[in-house]
């Protein structure tokens, strides 16, 4: 056989390996990596979740273990779970490199202990948790927060709107504003609007608890509502909480970035 068609041959299955890959579905060419990650956790520790672009999703369940489900993108290294102490980790590393039309997302389904502290840091990310008695805490740039909560709430974003509801209206002080989106209060006073400027603000207190709702955000609108509840039963509740912005100076509402 002539030197130059066996040259020529060699390059075939290369080259037929490449066009397989080009017919392929464009779903299979970009598959997203299968996540699976389970660790030991204290039943009252704390969980921190660290995600840059996709979506958290927080189930609280009755084992002591951390267990990390979902899929990440082609632009993710992997996903770190780390534990110190009664702290787990969960951070989503991406590739130092980016490559253009990969994709940069992590969607992550995590169940924790159910009376976790949980402490959440996205940049563009939709989050959502249900079944967590402990804290939240919560920064957000923009996607949407909603869920279940059943223990203290600190939660602020620049875009994006939160949505909470809790069992019962909870024996806590209530600090929530929105500079330029509306709060509805399902089970107690409405929010006051400002007197310069756009934005509205809502302060009470229930109860003699030390609990705090903390709720801030810049572009966004904010629901707080009891299971079962409507906004029609706000006028109800409101009679039983102490408004604390009364015979306060007008309302100011700062950005909150």
């Amino acid at each position: 056989m002539p030197k130059s068609l066996t040259d020529a041959l060699k390059g075939v299955p290369l080259a037929m390996c490449a066009l397989a890959a080009m017919a392929a579905p464009w779903s299979q060419v970009q598959a997203g990596k299968a996540i699976d990650e389970r660790r030991a956790a204290d039943p009252q520790g704390e969980v921190e979740i660290v995600n840059v672009s996709g979506s958290v999703q927080v189930d609280g369940w009755d084992r002591n273990e951390v267990e990390v489900g979902g899929t990440a993108g082609d632009s993710i290294d992997r996903v770190e779970v780390t534990g110190a102490g009664n702290r787990t980790s969960i951070h989503v590393v991406s590739h130092t490199v980016h490559r253009w039309g990969a994709d940069g997302e992590a969607h992550l389904i995590i169940h924790v202990p159910a009376r976790s502290a949980v402490t959440v840091s996205l940049v563009s990310a939709d989050f959502k948790t249900t079944g967590v008695q402990g804290d939240l805490k919560l920064q957000s740039v923009s996607g949407s927060v909603s869920g279940d909560v059943g223990g203290d709430v600190h939660a602020s974003t620049v875009s994006g709107d939160l949505s909470f509801k809790f069992a019962a209206a909870p024996a806590a002080e209530f600090d929530v504003q929105s500079f330029s989106g509306d709060i509805k209060n399902c089970f107690g006073p409405k929010a006051a609007q400002a007197h310069f400027g756009p934005g509205s603000r809502l302060q009470s207190a229930n109860g003699s608890s030390h609990a705090h709702v903390q709720i801030a955000t810049k572009s966004g609108d904010v629901r707080l509502c009891t299971k079962g509840s409507s906004a029609a039963a706000g006028a109800a509740g409101g009679a039983q909480m102490r408004v604390a912005q009364a015979g306060r100076s007008p309302l100011r509402v700062p950005y909150v970035y």
